[in-house]
């Protein structure tokens, strides 16, 4: 008996494409911009579909991005950083296409916090002034305010809020 031989020609059909879809205001990809502390999803489509998608995050200090959505190229994010731009990285390959990648850049944007002191507060001359805590809106991610303090000059004059 012989030995044969045989060899297995793969073509490649084409080049695999992707796009991408958001859950924020405009559910595009294009100039993305999120506050900090938005969560949101963002969903890479293949073209042909069934490829397997891979999304990482390039600047893990504005964002986290973990798995979930609405499909395998479905990612939440999450911003952690109220500066800077977040990059997301997603590569296709599906066999007998050419692989495909696409980034998504999400500029950060920091979140409003709201500082408000105590309305209307008078202490007679000559008196002492009385412990003053401020009141916060805004707060994300498990922040909070801190030590901060109340600093009332004499007179009628607005109070200055630091240390927040």
């Amino acid at each position: 008996m012989s030995a044969r031989s045989n060899s297995v020609t793969v073509n490649v059909i084409g080049t695999q494409s992707l796009s991408c879809s958001t859950s924020l205001g405009n559910n595009t990809c294009a100039n993305l911009t999120a506050t900090y502390g938005t969560q949101f999803s963002v969903t890479f489509t293949s073209n042909p579909p069934g490829a397997a998608i891979t999304v990482q995050a390039q600047n893990n200090s504005q964002c986290t991005v973990s798995p979930g959505g609405s499909g395998p190229g479905s990612v939440n994010v999450t911003m952690t950083s109220g500066q800077g731009i977040c990059t997301l990285n997603a590569s296709a390959q599906t066999p007998y296409y050419n692989a495909s990648n696409l980034s998504v850049s999400i500029n950060a944007q920091p979140a409003v916090l709201t500082v408000s002191p105590p309305a209307n507060v008078s202490v007679p001359f000559g008196h002492s002034i009385p412990a003053m805590p401020v009141t916060y809106t805004g707060f994300v991610n498990g922040d909070n305010g801190g030590n901060p303090s109340v600093t009332v000059p004499s007179g009628t004059l607005p109070s200055v809020v630091s240390g927040s």
